[in-house]
């Protein structure tokens, strides 16, 4: 019993992120159906199934709806916190700081190395270097949209820019 335990933990150890969070469900899924197996209580007696009433079998329906809702919304909101940066706390020193689609095939990549910053190119057949990009801090640089500004003011700036364009 000892050796399995051991080679669970070393196993555990020497899995990756993906395969200890498949773990990690996969060991929720059997607790939770264990729960709901204890207390499910007993079925009835044999043949009663037959002579029992409808609101026996709309509630078999009910808990079977719940039992799966909670099986695919528990699956859907692990895969969204799995795939939520945020929570890769990780140390090194290269991040993706921001990417663009241009087509399902191609993407820019502003990807940080340190204190650089590059601009990638990936397609489905390679990645290349575009070019070093050197972007000033972000408290330099001005806001998209003037802090404080309502629409009506926006509209009027826009307004007034595209009547200078068209004279």
């Amino acid at each position: 019993m000892e050796n399995l335990l051991d080679r669970l933990v070393n196993a555990y150890r020497s899995a990756s992120r993906k395969q200890k969070i498949r773990a990690g469900l996969l060991g929720f899924s059997l607790l939770a159906c264990l729960a709901l197996a204890i207390a499910g209580g007993s079925p009835p007696p044999n043949g009663a199934a037959a002579d029992s009433s409808p609101l026996y079998f709309i509630g078999v329906l009910v808990k079977l709806a719940g039992v799966l809702l909670l099986i695919v919304g528990g699956g859907v909101l692990a895969m969204r916190w799995a795939r939520n940066s945020r929570h890769l706390k990780r140390g090194g020193q290269m991040s993706l700081v921001e990417s663009v689609r241009l087509s399902p095939k191609q993407a820019l990549h502003l990807v940080r190395i340190g204190g650089q910053q590059f601009l990638v190119g990936a397609t489905d057949q390679g990645i290349a270097l575009i070019s070093e990009v050197e972007l000033p801090p972000a408290d330099e640089m001005e806001p998209a949209i003037p802090v404080g500004a309502d629409f009506n003011h926006l509209l009027q700036g826009l307004v007034n820019v595209n009547r200078t364009f068209k004279s």
